[in-house]
């Protein structure tokens, strides 16, 4: 028998230490807290996490609206007793200052080689080789997707650098290779294909996972960003595996190495709601109760509830958060047209409405962008809305190319202020049959003002029209706080009339 290390690894914590989902007061079986007291941590042992701590939960948006209490997410790493962390995409969306203070925060080592501090002062590195107990080198590289370009405020990036991350992957592996025993990569990007079908590849260099294991090779390739679970497996050169968003469970990993031969295994370790940490979870519990006490803050009342959260019949016909959404923003913008993107998990709205309620029905840290594009680039960006719908045996369904390889809904759009009509019975690209204002059809060679999110702005999600847009005017407010003003300041905040569109085949 060979030599053998066990790894612990997580991804897209997103601030989820406690076992809530936030969405009541109910305990659920997830949360860094939850998987952790799982942890046997021995001399032979890594703890590893795949980044996106910084965003993504209602304590991560109270944290970062009450900076005193900021050193929580890297006081929660040490805590559990973190060996390596690697950056996320949404851990740059506070700027530098404060992902150094979370970086250096870290006890754990800290990595991402296609990561470029031009300041200096993060104590980041490209790759470390730990050396186990039993002698075993392991070489552990970081990465993070370069799609952290196209989404990215650029002044939170004007001190950092992100590079192509295949080729910094690439470069880093041949760094390391002759160096170790065994080489890891932890990646926070995914996989650009169904790992069943691995012929259909999406575009783009947002996941790259299977052109790494295809075409370097790293012994253990651990990825994240798409929130999706996929079971341990050998794919190509190396064995991969990706763990789900907030630790609804983590992977517990063990490597043997023999002589020449490598042999990788893994299994799942489920959240437990009812387990306990072996830290002093003091000054966590005070947070969470603030945490909880912000979300009931009332906000005010609608002038109607808005309970349907089907996603099928949301697209179809409409939803009315949306609508209530996309009104809120043409009044802070004046803009012409304005889109609001659905949610992977739609949140019913009732009349009277709480913070809880805003920032679950909206869970983003987008700002406001207005474009100024023609009516043809509209038409453009519609009929990509439109690929989200399949038709087929005269039923409409969901495209799956947005719910397998990864779940994408929030990148269908409602748009607002003109008329439009999809027939999916049409091919792809030609769906678009109606597209008017007031009963006359829209001028595809006119310009128009489109408001929408700072992240759609940016052409991610298949708006690639949107990309070579000049004219952009960018608004500080965030869409969470413009819902919360614009309901807090009316005795019953009216909801507007419906957004103008319809499915037909």
């Amino acid at each position: 028998m060979g030599k053998t290390i066990k790894i612990y690894y997580t991804s897209d914590i997103h601030s989820y230490f406690f076992p809530t989902n936030y969405l009541s007061s109910e305990k659920s079986n997830m949360g860094l807290f939850s998987v952790c007291s799982q942890f046997k941590k021995g001399e032979n042992t890594l703890i590893i996490d795949g980044g996106d701590m910084l965003q993504g939960s209602p304590f991560a948006s109270f944290v970062n609206k009450n900076t005193e209490h900021t050193k929580v997410f890297s006081d929660a790493m040490n805590d559990v007793g973190y060996d390596v962390v690697s950056l996320g995409n949404h851990d740059f969306n506070f700027g530098y200052d404060r992902l150094m203070e979370y970086v250096n925060g870290l006890n754990a080592d800290v990595l991402s080689c296609n990561v470029v501090d031009k300041r200096g002062e993060l104590n980041l590195s490209p790759y470390v080789i730990k050396t186990m107990e039993n002698g075993l080198k392991i070489g552990i590289v970081g990465a993070v997707t370069d799609y952290v370009n196209v989404w990215e405020d650029k002044d939170h990036l004007t001190e950092i650098t992100v590079n192509d991350t295949f080729l910094s992957i690439e470069k880093t592996f041949h760094e390391i290779k002759n160096k170790c025993d065994v080489t890891v990569l932890v990646y926070h990007g995914g996989f650009e294909s169904n790992l069943e079908r691995l012929d259909e590849v999406d575009s783009g260099s947002e996941n790259v996972g299977v052109k790494i294991c295809r075409e370097l090779n790293y012994d253990l390739v651990l990825t994240g960003h798409q929130h999706n679970e996929i079971k341990g497996r050998k794919l190509y050169n190396s064995y991969t595996l990706q763990v789900p968003a907030n630790c609804t469970n983590c992977a517990e990993i063990n490597i043997e190495k023999a002589e020449n031969n490598i042999i990788i295994s893994s299994k799942t370790i489920m959240a437990n709601a009812n387990s306990k940490v072996n830290f002093d979870m003091n000054k966590y519990d005070e947070i969470q109760k603030n945490v909880e006490k912000w979300l009931d803050t009332p906000v005010g009342e609608l002038s109607e509830s808005m309970l349907e959260t089907d996603v099928l019949t949301l697209m179809k016909n409409g939803w009315r958060f949306a609508d209530f959404c996309n009104n809120a923003i043409l009044e802070a913008t004046k803009a012409d047209f304005a889109c609001c993107s659905l949610m992977n998990v739609p949140y019913p709205l009732n009349k009277t409405v709480s913070i809880r309620d805003i920032v679950c029905c909206y869970p983003f840290v987008n700002t406001i962008s207005t474009i100024k594009i023609t009516g043809k680039i509209l038409k453009e960006a519609l009929e990509q809305v439109a690929t989200y719908f399949s038709f087929d045996s005269n039923v409409i369904s969901v495209n799956k190319k947005y719910t397998e390889t990864k779940l994408e809904l929030y990148n269908y759009d409602f748009y607002y202020g003109f008329d439009y009509t999809f027939d999916v019975s049409k091919t792809i690209g030609n769906r678009v049959v109606n597209l008017s204002k007031n009963g006359k059809e829209l001028d595809l060679s006119k310009e128009y003002v489109v408001a929408m999110s700072n992240y759609r702005s940016t052409g991610t999600g298949g708006y690639d029209m949107f990309k070579e847009c000049i004219e952009k005017v960018q608004y500080p407010i965030e869409i969470q706080e413009l819902l919360i003003a614009k309901i807090s300041k009316n005795a019953i905040a009216r909801i507007p009339e419906k957004g103008n569109f319809l499915v037909i085949t």
